[in-house]
C-alpha cells in the first residue's frame, strides 16, 4: 500500500504528558493517541507513508511488522472516520 495522507487544516494537535491530543475544529471531533499513535502522528506530520510508519514503530518497539501494519491501518481508519485525516 503506497497511500499518502494529509492532515486537514481544521485539525490541531497538542502534546500532553508525552501523548498527542487531536481536535478537528470544524467537527469538534476529539481524539487522544497513546505513545505508538503519537509516533504515527509524528510521521503523518512529516508526510511519511505507511511503510515508513511501520518501520518507525518497529524500530521503537519489538513488534512484528505485519501486526504493526494492521494496527496502524486500523488507527488511520479511525482517524479518517473522524475527519482527522484524509487519504490521497
Amino acid at each position: 500500500m503506497k497511500s499518502s495522507f494529509t492532515i486537514p487544516e481544521d485539525v490541531v494537535s497538542r502534546t500532553v504528558r508525552g501523548e498527542e491530543v487531536l481536535l478537528n475544529l470544524k467537527t469538534s471531533h476529539y481524539f487522544g493517541l497513546d505513545s505508538i499513535g503519537t509516533l504515527v502522528w509524528s510521521a503523518l506530520k512529516k508526510k511519511q507513508g505507511l511503510d515508513q510508519m511501520v518501520e518507525l514503530v518497529c524500530a521503537e518497539y519489538d513488534a512484528k511488522p505485519e501486526l504493526v501494519r494492521k494496527d496502524i491501518l486500523a488507527l488511520l481508519s479511525k482517524m479518517k472516520a473522524k475527519g482527522l485525516l484524509t487519504e490521497n
